[in-house]
């Protein structure tokens, strides 16, 4: 079964308290909740999610931050969240310098069409 890709806002996360050298990232915002739903994923602890945020290089192209994670539910925070190596998250053309990147095999475009993200970064 490939590994899920689903938009998260990784601004709703830090370092993991869990594992403090690594970060995190809540699953809660109504947006991934939504990407969730579309996609008939259920959330399982130990499962690997990859993640991605919308984003703009200086230059106005699309470069979207990605990583990749393991779900945990945060029973003090009583929410699912994401944790991942503090090396990540890292911008799509970053990962240039990583030929087995697991983003240069994505359709960035369909992704985007999927969530309801326009190609110049504004929602649909």
């Amino acid at each position: 079964m490939p590994v899920p890709l689903v938009w998260v806002y990784f601004n709703a996360g830090g370092h993991s308290d869990i594992h403090p050298d690594h970060g995190v990232v809540y699953l809660s915002k109504r947006g991934t909740r939504l990407d969730l739903e579309r996609q008939q994923i259920r959330l399982v602890e130990g499962m690997t999610l990859r993640m991605f945020d919308c984003d703009l290089h200086e230059n106005g192209n699309h470069d979207d931050v990605i990583a990749e994670g393991v779900v945990h539910f945060d029973a003090q925070q009583g929410e699912w969240c994401a944790v991942f190596p503090t090396a990540g998250p890292t911008h799509v053309s970053e990962a240039r310098n990583f030929p087995n990147q697991w983003a240069w095999g994505v359709d960035w475009p369909a992704v985007h069409q999927a969530v309801g993200y326009r190609m110049d970064g504004r929602p649909s």
